[in-house]
């Protein structure tokens, strides 16, 4: 699918000006969190209202998503190195498995410090986070699938009025399965 551009856009596309930046966003029940491939921090409430991005420039490692038209699960896997001791600590104490994970490659102008346009490549959840440690160097990897994974998975849900209520209360969408599976329908004369 084609993009369309606005005027000022396609004027910064056409110069030297504009870079490739790296943003991952990762949203969990303490909060939400977001890093980037630059070097300071930066807020983009047109994007992401509240959240503030940590610049980890070369510190972050985000392995390439491959596109595909299959059907299969995506995984991803973003690294963190050059951690502290202190901040394995403090991201220990975080609740990640499970957390939603999006991955978003933006058009990045320096001059204005404002993102000019993103391209979301990954969205899914963080299915398991490991820290490695060696020569007194700590990395923390998380490993992050699409949520395709969710059609693998067993449920123990069970299509009932009662099973919805208890995940959607007040929902009427399956107060009248039981009527519907049991009614003939009469087709032509």
């Amino acid at each position: 699918m084609a993009r369309a551009f606005g005027a000022a856009t396609l004027a910064l596309l056409d110069g030297p000006a504009l870079v490739d930046r790296d943003l991952a966003v990762i949203a969990m029940p303490e909060g939400t969190y977001g890093f980037w491939s630059d070097v300071y921090s930066a807020q983009f409430p047109g994007y992401w209202p509240g959240v503030t991005f940590t610049g980890s420039g070369s510190l972050i490692s985000i392995t390439p998503v491959i596109q595909s038209l299959a059907d299969g699960v995506q995984s991803m896997t973003a690294t963190l190195s050059g951690l502290a001791s202190d901040v394995l600590v403090t991201i220990g104490e975080y609740n990640l498995h499970r957390a939603k994970v999006q991955v978003a490659r933006a058009l990045y102008d320096p001059t204005s410090r404002s993102l000019v346009a993103v391209h979301t490549v990954f969205r899914g959840f963080v299915d398991r986070d490991e820290v490695r440690e060696s020569s007194g160097e700590a990395t923390f990897v998380l490993e992050c699938v699409s949520r395709a994974r969710e059609l693998d998975r067993a449920t123990n849900r069970k299509r009932t009025h009662a099973d919805q209520q208890r995940t959607y209360g007040g929902d009427q969408g399956f107060a009248f399965t039981t009527k519907t599976a049991s009614t003939k329908l009469v087709m032509g004369r």
